[in-house]
């Protein structure tokens, strides 16, 4: 365990897991004891079981929103529970000096985690995310809740109708705003979701590399 993480920008940590998942709350909680995330800062939300995988994530995450919004964090890190988190000493630096670098911008919400496609180099390690799916480690501002939750809103109710979930699934529909509004993302990531039976597909998925897809091959998407 290495105590030169620096979270203090994070003002809440809430991950989700479903109430018998009992595995994945143990492998959760040792991942952010792993980067001594403050234990004052994180809080488990029992995930809403709906009646599908895809509906169910939805209205976790925009449960997990709304909490955020009451309470009136500052912004909330947002987790599910198969994040598996890199922890060697490249990694630490360069999370430190993302969030660093994220406290002295605007911005509405950023990744510490994600299948990127098209991106914006910014700075070594700092990109502006216009493209990216899978919502197992982000960030959100405290000014973006509304918009984020009127977001989730509208794909729960879409998918509840009946709709594609390739198109309105949580992390489809939010492309929308993601290519106008001020989204950040770490370039590598520092994490990604462990190998394990999906509670959304009900089957086993490996998406790893997802997580670690070359900055060239973004550039066939778009990404400069």
């Amino acid at each position: 365990m290495n105590e030169n993480w620096n979270w203090s920008l994070v003002d809440k940590v809430v991950y989700i897991n479903l109430k018998e998942r009992t595995d994945r709350n143990e492998h959760i909680k040792k991942e952010l004891e792993k980067v001594c995330f403050p234990p004052e800062k994180i809080i488990r939300f029992e995930a809403i079981r709906a009646g599908s995988g895809f509906i169910g994530c939805a209205k976790s995450h925009l449960a997990v929103l709304k909490m955020a919004q009451e309470n009136n964090w500052r912004n909330i890190l947002i987790l599910e529970d198969d994040m598996v988190f890199e922890d060697d000493d490249e990694t630490i630096i360069r999370t430190n000096n993302f969030l660093s670098k994220l406290n002295n911008i605007h911005w509405d919400a950023a990744f510490l985690s994600a299948s990127y496609y098209i991106v914006n180099a910014i700075d070594d390690n700092f990109f502006k995310v216009n493209f990216a799916y899978l919502a197992n480690s982000y960030l959100v501002n405290n000014h973006y809740y509304e918009k984020l939750i009127n977001n989730y809103t509208e794909s729960v109710q879409r998918l509840t109708n009946g709709e594609s979930s390739s198109e309105y699934g949580l992390d489809s529909n939010w492309l929308k705003i993601m290519k106008i509004d001020n989204w950040y993302g770490i370039y590598p990531v520092i994490g990604y979701q462990r190998t394990d039976i999906s509670d959304i597909e009900y089957k086993e998925i490996d998406r790893t590399h997802q997580f670690t897809r070359t900055f060239d091959k973004m550039k066939a998407y778009g990404s400069k």
